[in-house]
């Protein structure tokens, strides 16, 4: 599994929403660190639409971040 930035998996999610129709609006999206073994370690929390259609985007994100928890863990980055 790669290590990322929460920075550029952030981008890197906005960047694969945009190849969906209707979502290149998408202006941010909001990374969260899971600690429960056996589940992804990161998840999507806010995500700021713009002006991408809400509900196309919710759908295709689901299609964006399965294979990115698969291939991705997120660095630690201490303050």
């Amino acid at each position: 599994m790669k290590k990322i930035s929460r920075e550029d998996l952030e981008e890197l999610i906005i960047l694969r929403l945009a190849r969906y129709e209707k979502c290149a609006g998408v202006r941010s999206v909001g990374i969260y660190r899971l600690a429960q073994s056996g589940r992804p370690k990161w998840e999507t929390s806010v995500i700021d639409y713009g002006g991408a259609d809400a509900r196309r985007c919710t759908v295709a994100l689901q299609h964006v971040i399965e294979p990115l928890q698969k291939e991705y863990q997120l660095e630690i980055s201490y303050l």
